[in-house]
C-alpha cells in the first residue's frame, strides 16, 4: 500500500535547529507533506518564512494558555494535513534520510501498530548540526549517540515484534495511520508544558487494541539543548502536574511500577536540582521539546 505521508512538526523558537528538521525532513522525502505548527513563538515571521521555504503548511496555535501546548499543537497539525500516514516529528529532532519509508513500510506490512523511532542524541547540540551537510545515515550517527529508552523488544523490518509496552513510547518521532489515530482519539490537548501527552497516548494505544512497533532501525537524532537547573527544574514540575493528572484520568496506571517510580524521580527532580543538564540525559527518560 503506497501511503501519502504527512509530517507535522510544532515549533517553538529555535530556527536554526527547525531549519536543519526541515532539510532533513526534505531530504528523506521530497513528497511530503510538510505542516508546521507554531506553538505560540514570539518569533512567528521566522517560523512563518522559514516554512514558506519548504513549502510547508503553516499553522499558528491561537490559544491563550501562556504555557506551550504540544499536543494541542499536533492535533492542528493533523487537521491541516491530508495524509493517510501522520508522522509527529519535534521541531528538534532530525529525520533520517531512510525515516519516512521505513514508517511507511511497517504501516503497510503490519495492521493496527503505531511505529516508534530509536532516539539518538547529537552531540553538542546546534554546533554540531552546523557542521552536517550531507544528512546522511553515517554522518548523523557519527556525530551522536543512542539515548537508553525503557527497555523494549526492538523490531526491525525482518523481525517484526509488536510490543504492549506502552509505557516506553516517545513522541520524538512517531507515526500512526490516520484512520488508527481518531480511533485512538487524537493527542489529549489537555495537557500542558512540558511531557507525558506521550504517555497518556502510548496508554490509550494499549487500551484500544493496537501495539506499538519500536523500530531499532528507523533513527532519529534529537538535537540537545543545554539547561540551567531552575529550566529544568520547570521542565520536571510541568511533568509531574501532568503525571498526576494522567494518574486520575487512569487510576489503574499506578498498579505500574515505573509509574510509581516515576512520580518519586519527577517529586525529587521538582524538589531541586544542582548542576546544569542537556536535554535528552536526565530524569528517568529522555527529554525531548
Amino acid at each position: 500500500m503506497a501511503f501519502k505521508i504527512s509530517v507535522v512538526i510544532p515549533a517553538f523558537d529555535r530556527l536554526a535547529s527547525l531549519r536543519s528538521v526541515l532539510q532533513s525532513c526534505a531530504r528523506a522525502c521530497e513528497h511530503a507533506e510538510l505542516v508546521v505548527v507554531d506553538d505560540k513563538s514570539p518569533f512567528s515571521i521566522g517560523i512563518m518564512n522559514l516554512a514558506s521555504e519548504y513549502n510547508a503548511i503553516y499553522v499558528r496555535n491561537e490559544s491563550s494558555r501562556s504555557e506551550r501546548e504540544p499536543a494541542l499543537c499536533r492535533n492542528l497539525g493533523l487537521d491541516a494535513s491530508s495524509g493517510d500516514m501522520v508522522v509527529f516529528n519535534d521541531a528538534d529532532v532530525l529525520v533520517a534520510p531512510n525515516a519516512l519509508d521505513l514508517h511507511a513500510k511497517y504501516h503497510s506490512e503490519n495492521r493496527n501498530v503505531v511505529v516508534d523511532a530509536q532516539i539518538w542524541s547529537i552531540y553538542d547540540g546546534q554546533p554540531t548540526i552546523d557542521a552536517i551537510r550531507e544528512f546522511t545515515l553515517g554522518e548523523l550517527k557519527n556525530h551522536a549517540h543512542r539515548v537508553v529508552q525503557d527497555v523494549v523488544p526492538w523490531s526491525t523490518i525482518d523481525t517484526p515484534q509488536p510490543s504492549d509496552n506502552w509505557w516506553a513510547f516517545l513522541s520524538a518521532q512517531c507515526s500512526f495511520k490516520r484512520s488508527d489515530l481518531l480511533t485512538v482519539g487524537r493527542w489529549d490537548q489537555e495537557y500542558s508544558g512540558w511531557g507525558v501527552e506521550d504517555n497518556d497516548i502510548g496508554y490509550r494505544i494499549h487500551k484500544h487494541g493496537l501495539r506499538i512497533l519500536y523500530a531499532s532501525d528507523i533513527l532519529c537524532f534529537h538535537i540537545d539543548h543545554t539547561l540551567s537547573p531552575d529550566e529544568y527544574r520547570e521542565k520536571c514540575r510541568s511533568a509531574l502536574r501532568n503525571l498526576k493528572r494522567m494518574c486520575k484520568k487512569y487510576p489503574e496506571v499506578l498498579r505500574d511500577e515505573r509509574v510509581r517510580r516515576r512520580l518519586e524521580e519527577l517529586e525529587a527532580l521538582a524538589a531541586g536540582v544542582s548542576g546544569v543538564v542537556r536535554q535528552g540525559t536526565a530524569g528517568g527518560g529522555p527529554i525531548k521539546g
